[in-house]
């Protein structure tokens, strides 16, 4: 395990959503980076398992928490609730245990966050706390509000306008830099401000570029080259001022949350499992789970999340007992795992993951969530989709990017490794690096 060398007694950490560890080579060669590719060359940066699925606020719901998601109770973007069909997005009031900052605010450590996914609304704590991904606006997304100005002072946006750039890459290329900046400046401020044990600082844009021009940039196209040339060399700039701060007493992390690929196309789920006579719907044109069948077997939410129409889980479900259920899970992973595209033979689904024995539910049997039961991981390139409506199982998109499953990197202060990190063991080392005892069961309970 990676052991602190002493207590320190500041942790300052800089999230990058959705940049890969296999993607430091390229980061190299193409010279985004000089700071990262220093860092990646004496192996500093390492390899990092992520949440299944690999979701933004699912994997930084593990960060905050130390846990995996079906203890912590954020299983995608949308979830549903035990009493009905009708989807929801959690937030940060439906995770069922305590986060680090909680519990550092608890021992009278100082806290400043910017941007984290999953802390939306924003808990009072000892400290300041600004929202990240998914939160509706700025004035709800502050704690305490006083900040609110300091932020509108430097033009802080929570995120792009993702519609507006899914219409144009002008768009995108003219929104990326200025929100990337104002960002940026935000963080600055309070970093040389305000008198901070903890600092963590999440990027969003590297998700936002990457979702938009992966490929582009993979091809070499120049337009894609130039606006990675600008967001790497921005966040490099940053990173260098940091590292030229950084004294004995500061400790540095810098992660992210998943990986990235190509993204070739996109495949509707429900779609499939209606086709194959798994899921039913009560009208022919339903486009919410709200239109499910009594007769249905199966369902599906966005990305590969599979559940059982299980009686007592479901409002209508049919499926009875234990017996049933695992042969059910039994035939439909077989299934998908004989998907193929028609066009070029591809696998879709690598494999299909029983989330019994992917996590450890000991003692957390009572989530107001249904969990879902098997989680479908595509082969790279096919995103998986829960839409209903429609008949085409395979479709394109506006993106060229998607998240892969594993793939994220972690730096922890140059110290060496000698075991494989996943994104649930960092608060652990913060603590150890702020020289605090770790949150425990007790203490994580909300």
């Amino acid at each position: 395990m990676i052991v602190s060398k002493s207590p320190r007694k500041h942790v300052i950490v800089v999230a990058l959503d959705g940049v890969p560890f296999s993607f430091f080579p390229a980061l190299k060669e193409m010279n985004l980076s000089p700071v990262l590719s220093s860092l990646y060359q004496r192996n500093g940066i390492h390899p990092m398992t992520t949440t299944l699925p690999p979701v933004s606020s699912v994997a930084w719901a593990s960060f905050l928490t130390g846990l995996n998601p079906g203890v912590h109770g954020i299983t995608g973007f949308v979830d549903r609730r035990l009493d009905g069909y009708s989807p929801f997005v959690p937030t940060a009031e439906d995770l069922q245990v305590s986060t680090i900052y909680q519990h550092l605010s608890r021992i009278g450590l100082r806290v400043c966050s910017i941007g984290v996914p999953a802390t939306f609304p924003p808990a009072p704590i000892n400290g300041i706390l600004v929202s990240g991904f998914l939160a509706p606006n700025l004035e709800r997304s502050v704690y305490p509000k006083e900040e609110i100005e300091t932020l509108k002072s430097f033009d802080y946006k929570l995120d792009i306008d993702a519609w507006s750039a899914r219409r144009s890459d002008d768009s995108l290329i003219a929104q990326l830099p200025k929100t990337l900046s104002a960002r940026i400046n935000t963080a600055s401020h309070y970093l040389n401000k305000e008198n901070w044990d903890l600092f963590v600082f999440h990027i969003l844009e590297t998700d936002r570029l990457h979702h938009f021009m992966w490929r582009q940039m993979m091809d070499k196209e120049s337009t894609a080259l130039d606006l990675f040339s600008v967001l790497y060399g921005q966040i490099d700039r940053f990173l260098q001022t940091v590292m030229e701060k950084l004294s004995e007493e500061t400790a540095l992390i810098i992660l992210s949350d998943h990986g990235f690929t190509e993204l070739k196309k996109d495949f509707y789920l429900n779609r499939w499992l209606i086709e194959r006579g798994y899921l039913s719907l009560s009208e022919q044109n339903a486009t919410n789970l709200s239109g499910i069948a009594p007769g249905s077997k199966l369902f599906s939410m966005a990305p590969g999340r599979i559940y059982l129409h299980l009686e007592g889980k479901t409002p209508n479900g049919t499926i009875l007992n234990d017996q049933n259920a695992e042969s059910l899970r039994k035939e439909i992973s077989e299934s998908l795992e004989n998907v193929h595209d028609p066009e070029t033979g591809s696998k879709v689904i690598q494999k299909v993951v029983d989330m019994r024995e992917e996590w450890d539910l000991t003692g957390f049997d009572n989530s107001p969530l249904q969990l879902p039961d098997l989680i479908a991981i595509p082969s790279p390139g096919y995103e998986l989709k829960g839409e209903l409506s429609g008949s085409d199982l395979f479709g394109n998109d506006r993106f060229s990017g998607m998240h892969s499953y594993g793939d994220a990197f972690v730096y922890l202060n140059g110290e060496e490794k000698d075991e494989k990190l996943d994104i649930t063991d960092i608060q652990e080392r913060i603590c150890s690096f702020l020289g605090v005892q770790q949150m425990n069961e007790e203490s994580n309970q909300t």
